[in-house]
C-alpha cells in the first residue's frame, strides 16, 4: 500500500514539474513579438507582397521575345492536297506539321517601360501596408499587455485593503477585550472583510479575463499558462506637455507607413494615364517563324533504274524501229527524320499596328485614369487629415491623462494621511467605526483611482509615444 502512495506522489509531482516548465512567461517586448509573428493580417500582407512581386516579375519579362511551339495532326479522307508535295490526292493519308513561332515588342508606346514602375511602386506600396499593419498589431499587444498589468495592480491593492481589514478586526477584538469597543464593531469589520474578499475575485476575475484577451491578439490556446512579467518601475520619459503639436505632426508623418503606401499608389496612379495614352502610338513588333511537315504519302527517289523504250517510225514506206534507254526513278516512302529536314522552312518579319479609330477606348481609359489619380489624392489627403485629428486628439487625452493622474496622486497622499490619523483615533475609541470605514473607503477610491489614472496616462502616453517613432517598451 505504501509503495501505490510513493507512485502517486511521484506522478503528482512529475505532472507538476511538466505543468510549471509548460507555463511560459512573457515580458512586453515578447508579446509584441509573438502577436506579430502570428498575425493572420501580418500573413495575408506578405501574400500581398508575394503577389506584388509576381506582378513585377510578369511584367518585367514583357520585354523579352516570347517562344511558343505548335503541332497538328490530320487524317485525311477524299481529295486533299498533300502539305508534303502540294498535289491533289484522292487516297486516304495522315499528316501533322510542327511550327515554333517568336515575337518581341520594339514598342508600344512606352506601355511596358510605365507597366514595370507602376509595379515597383505597387510592391514599394504593399510593403509600407505590411510595415503599418506590424506596427498596428505591436500597438494592440503593448496595450493589451498593460491592462494586464493594471488588472494585476488591481489584485495587489485590492489584497493590502483585505489585509488592512484583517489587521483592523484583530485590533477591534483585542479593544473589545479591553473594554474600549462594543462587541458590535467587529461585525462591521468582518463585513468589510467580505466584501474586501469580493473586490479580491472581481478583481482576480478582471486579471484572468485581460489574460484572456492577450492570449487571442497572441493566438495563444486558453488552456496554455502564461505569465506577464511586471516591471517594478515603470517609468515615462515623454511629456506632453514638451510637445508641440506641428512638431508630433511632422515626426510622425514620417514615421506612418500607410500615408507612404498612399503616396506611393498616388505616384501609380499616375502611371496609369501614361500607360492608357499608351493606345495612341504605332505598336512595332519583330516576328519569325519555323515550320516542318510530315505526310505518310510522302516519296522520295532513291535511285533509278533503265528501261529500253522501242519506238516505230515509218521511214520510205517502212517501218523502223528504234530503241532508247530512259532512266526510271526508283520511290520509296520518305522517312520521318528526312521530311522533317526537306520540308524545313523559317522566315521573319515586322508587324506594324497602326490605331486610327477604335470606337473612342483610348479616349475613355485615358478619362478613367486621371479619374483615378484624382480619387487616389483624395483618399490620400482624406487619410493625412483623419490621421492629424487622430494625432491631435491623442496627444489632449495625453496631456489631460497627465493632469488627472497629477491630481489622483495628491488626493491619495491626503486620503493616507487621513486615514492613519483616523485610525489612531479609533485605536484609542475617539472614532466609532461608521467613521474609520467611511475614511477607508475613501482611501480605497482614492487608490483605485490613483491606478486608474496612472495606467490611463500610460496607455495615451505610449500611443503618442509609438507615433513618434520609439520603441514599445516600459
Amino acid at each position: 500500500m505504501m509503495t501505490y502512495i510513493k507512485i502517486i506522489l511521484l506522478l503528482a509531482v512529475s505532472l507538476s514539474c511538466v505543468t510549471i516548465q509548460a507555463q511560459r512567461t512573457l515580458d512586453l517586448e515578447g508579446c509584441v513579438k509573438e502577436a506579430v509573428s502570428k498575425s493572420i493580417l501580418v500573413n495575408r500582407g506578405e501574400l500581398n507582397i508575394e503577389n506584388s512581386k509576381i506582378t513585377l516579375d510578369q511584367a518585367t519579362q514583357a520585354r523579352y521575345p516570347n517562344l511558343n511551339g505548335s503541332s497538328s495532326v490530320y487524317w485525311n479522307f477524299g481529295r486533299t492536297i498533300d502539305p508534303t508535295s502540294n498535289d491533289f490526292i484522292t487516297e486516304r493519308f495522315f499528316s501533322n506539321n510542327y511550327g515554333i513561332n517568336t515575337g518581341m515588342v520594339l514598342f508600344n508606346g512606352f506601355r511596358i517601360k510605365n507597366n514595370i514602375e507602376k509595379s515597383e511602386l505597387d510592391l514599394q506600396a504593399a510593403e509600407s501596408d505590411n510595415q503599418q499593419v506590424i506596427q498596428d498589431i505591436a500597438l494592440q499587444a503593448a496595450l493589451a499587455y498593460l491592462n494586464v498589468m493594471f488588472t494585476q495592480e488591481s489584485i495587489n491593492i485590492s489584497k493590502q485593503q483585505l489585509e488592512l481589514n484583517k489587521n483592523q478586526l484583530a485590533q477591534v477584538k483585542k479593544s473589545i477585550s479591553a473594554g474600549a469597543l462594543a462587541a458590535a464593531e467587529a461585525l462591521n469589520v468582518e463585513a468589510q472583510i467580505a466584501q474586501s474578499e469580493s473586490t479580491v475575485i472581481v478583481a482576480e476575475n478582471n486579471y484572468q479575463l485581460a489574460l484572456f484577451q492577450l492570449k487571442q491578439l497572441l493566438r495563444i490556446p486558453p488552456s496554455e499558462e502564461i505569465e506577464v512579467t511586471i516591471p517594478e518601475n515603470v517609468t515615462v520619459d515623454t511629456d506632453p506637455f514638451l510637445i508641440n503639436y506641428d512638431d508630433i505632426v511632422a515626426q510622425a508623418v514620417k514615421n506612418r507607413h500607410d500615408l507612404v503606401a498612399a503616396q506611393l499608389r498616388t505616384e501609380s496612379a499616375s502611371l496609369d494615364t501614361d500607360i492608357a495614352k499608351s493606345g495612341y502610338y504605332p505598336s512595332l513588333r519583330l516576328i519569325g517563324n519555323i515550320g516542318t511537315n510530315f505526310s505518310n504519302q510522302a516519296r522520295e527517289i532513291v535511285g533509278f533504274q533503265q528501261e529500253l523504250r522501242e519506238t516505230e517510225f515509218i521511214i520510205n514506206q517502212m517501218p523502223v524501229t528504234i530503241g532508247q534507254n530512259i532512266d526510271i526513278p526508283i520511290f520509296e516512302n520518305s522517312s520521318f527524320g528526312s521530311q522533317l529536314d526537306n520540308f524545313l522552312s523559317y522566315g521573319f518579319g515586322l508587324s506594324l499596328n497602326i490605331p486610327i479609330y477604335n470606337n473612342g477606348i483610348n479616349k475613355a481609359n485615358v478619362q478613367r485614369a486621371e479619374l483615378g489619380i484624382k480619387n487616389q489624392e483624395l483618399t490620400q489627403r482624406q487619410l493625412l487629415e483623419s490621421f492629424q485629428l487622430t494625432l491631435q486628439q491623442a496627444l489632449a487625452d495625453a496631456r489631460a491623462a497627465k493632469r488627472k493622474l497629477d491630481a489622483s496622486e495628491k488626493s491619495l497622499e491626503a486620503q493616507k494621511k487621513a486615514f492613519d490619523n483616523l485610525s489612531k483615533r479609533y485605536a484609542i475609541g475617539s472614532a466609532n467605526s461608521f467613521e474609520w470605514e467611511n475614511q477607508k473607503s475613501q482611501l480605497e477610491q482614492a487608490e483605485l483611482n490613483q491606478i486608474i489614472d496612472k495606467y490611463d496616462y500610460l496607455f495615451k502616453i505610449k500611443v503618442i509615444e509609438f507615433y513618434l517613432g520609439k520603441p514599445l517598451k516600459l
